[in-house]
């Protein structure tokens, strides 16, 4: 299964590869935000009815998954550096949703190239940093 998500605010869009992991037999997932900051992933298939959050964003009305289940997680963000420290708009969803349990996916962060920091991004404790980054360039693994 393959968590993604839909853009906002000039986030690189997902939705082709997406489409692409669908065809080749994929499972998707789209996160929902819940109440005290909590992310949760629920099911999606694309063509699915989305309703917007108190954010605007399209959720999907569907039945969660299992964290376990996730093997793949493709996330937006602002800035990353050389280390896949990654810097996303600042709720920390991402980052309390991954720290809980023992399983963490594949996270791959899709970006535009420009978006690599030329100075390393302070990392905090609670930080979960990348294992890759998808840029026009190519990718880039970390360690």
């Amino acid at each position: 299964m393959a968590a993604a998500y839909l853009p906002i605010k000039g986030e690189l869009d997902p939705q082709p590869l997406m489409q692409a992991l669908f065809e080749r037999g994929c499972g998707l997932c789209l996160p929902v935000i819940g109440v005290n900051k909590a992310m949760s992933f629920h099911r999606f298939t694309p063509g699915d009815h989305l309703k917007p959050n108190r954010y605007g964003i399209p959720e999907p009305d569907s039945d969660p998954v299992a964290k376990a289940q996730i093997s793949l997680m493709l996330v937006p963000l602002v800035a990353f550096d050389h280390l896949g420290t990654r810097l996303g708009m600042g709720a920390g969803y991402y980052d309390r949703f991954l720290t809980t349990g023992e399983h963490r996916p594949l996270l791959i962060g899709l970006a535009h190239a420009l978006q690599q920091s030329s100075q390393t991004l302070r990392r905090e404790p609670w930080d979960v940093p990348l294992n890759a980054v998808i840029t026009e360039l190519g990718t880039q693994w970390f360690d």
